[in-house]
């Protein structure tokens, strides 16, 4: 329940006013906690990120988002270094299998994709191909590997209308750059 206190005028004349929950021992002391566990495992699982990802930012970006997470239930935790750790090692679980599914689109854009010699006009895939990547990719999974719209939304784990306006914004990019007449798509 919320409390609303109003303390004695200071000097300047204005009254404090405070909204929350009224300061009690058990939560000073689980804000105690928390302090304690950070100050004694942030390093070490900073460091043990860090050696996973192979990289120093990524490592303290886990531990950082580790300890949002263990904070946002804070209260509910019973045991609060176990949940920690295990929320660390999910992190990078599940950064390890993004990266991993980005490989294998790259893979897939780069074996399906025909280069340019294969075309008639190279111009249009030189076009293509300085488009930026989010709407490259729909592109040329699109009309080179002849996708469907769902398709392609499924492999760039993106939204169909999301692909959709990204097909959009590239066609209306490539049309600007070669002179074509605007058709009803």
């Amino acid at each position: 329940m919320a409390v609303i206190a109003q303390s004695a005028a200071p000097p300047d004349g204005e009254p404090v006013v405070t909204i929350g929950p009224p300061p009690d021992e058990a939560h000073n002391r689980r804000e105690e906690e928390f302090r304690t566990l950070w100050d004694s495992e942030y390093p070490k699982l900073a460091g043990w990120a860090a050696r996973l990802t192979r990289s120093r930012e990524d490592g303290h970006d886990i531990a950082q988002q580790a300890f949002l997470q263990l904070f946002q239930r804070w209260f509910t935790v019973r045991d609060p270094k176990a949940v920690l750790w295990r929320t660390a090692s999910r992190l990078f679980i599940d950064g390890w299998r993004r990266d991993q599914r980005d490989r294998r689109l790259r893979l897939l854009l780069s074996v399906s994709t025909p280069r340019s010699a294969e075309m008639a006009d190279t111009s249009i895939r030189d076009l293509v191909e300085r488009l930026p990547d989010h709407l490259r990719h729909p592109i040329l999974l699109y009309y080179w590997s002849d996708r469907s719209v769902q398709e392609v939304a499924e492999l760039l784990h993106r939204p169909a209308g999301t692909v959709k306006r990204q097909l959009h914004d590239a066609r209306n990019m490539l049309r600007s750059h070669i002179d074509l007449p605007e058709v009803d798509e």
